[in-house]
């Protein structure tokens, strides 16, 4: 796999220090106190994580519980959790699989563009006048040419949270893109501008930071980043161009527990 393009990585380690460049210390406190509930009923009085042959494991420690637990430690609890849930991929989705079989969560590293997208009267945060997105390629050399078999995936990462209700997985619906953008723009999250034509999905095949800079978005940054995310949004609708050629891809909507710089 090429080196640009999301490469798997493994489970975060506290002993190297990190350039945090986003956290979602909601997030990430929202999921840690589930687990620190589920531990709770069987007595546990503090977590310990351990990586061995046999893989990463949450184990009973006879030691006092440290309150609050640093942000480092939060993090490795939830990655370990993920871990033996099955629940965690550790590379990038190359396509969109139907029923309960996908992971809910991904780490990975990869190189992405940072474009900032704006909102104006429709952000969902007084005063707030542009959201920060991530933006990485999916890798090429997966692209298939079978029909209704698409292969390769763009990722956005967003580090503005939108509050809205999804039942996932979808049978069918909108980009990931052209959700983003209605989003954006106060519209309902399903919202198409004409019948079947996407400006932000299939209906054009201008690469997505393209699309993005002719509504004002501006990149800011491009560098190689490894991420811990939630899927949120997973659809099979976004139209580029590689070398020439037009492609249909998957697009993903990423919610980031963290971001970490790795240049």
């Amino acid at each position: 796999m090429p080196a640009a393009f999301n490469q798997p990585v493994k489970r975060f380690d506290s002993k190297k220090l990190k350039d945090f460049i986003f956290v979602d210390e909601a997030l990430i406190d929202k999921y840690i106190d589930q687990i620190r509930h589920a531990f709770t009923e069987v007595e546990m009085k503090s977590w310990k994580l351990s990586a061995s042959i046999t893989g990463p494991s949450i184990e009973r420690s006879t030691t006092q519980e440290r309150i609050p637990l640093r942000l480092h430690e939060k993090i490795e609890l939830i990655e370990a959790a993920l871990e033996s849930q099955e629940d965690l991929l550790i590379s990038r989705p190359e396509k969109v699989i139907r029923g309960s079989q996908q992971a809910r969560f991904v780490r990975e590293t990869m190189l992405a563009t940072k474009v900032m997208l704006p909102l104006g009267d429709a952000s969902p945060v007084r005063g707030l006048s542009s959201a920060a997105l991530w933006i990485s390629d999916p890798d090429p050399t997966l692209y298939v040419k079978e029909p209704y078999d698409w292969r390769g995936t763009f990722l956005y990462l967003s580090e503005l949270h939108w509050d809205v209700t999804l039942k996932y997985p979808f049978l069918s619906g909108v980009s990931a893109l052209q959700a983003i953008v209605n989003l954006s723009r106060g519209l309902d999250f399903f919202h198409v501008i004409t019948d079947e034509f996407e400006p932000f999905g299939k209906g054009r095949d201008l690469h997505p930071v393209d699309k993005l800079k002719e509504i004002g978005g501006i990149a800011v940054d491009k560098r190689k980043i490894t991420s811990l995310y939630q899927v949120r949004y997973f659809m099979n609708e976004q139209t580029y161009r590689y070398k020439g050629e037009k492609r249909r891809v998957n697009d993903l909507l990423g919610y980031p527990f963290y971001i970490v710089s790795e240049q």
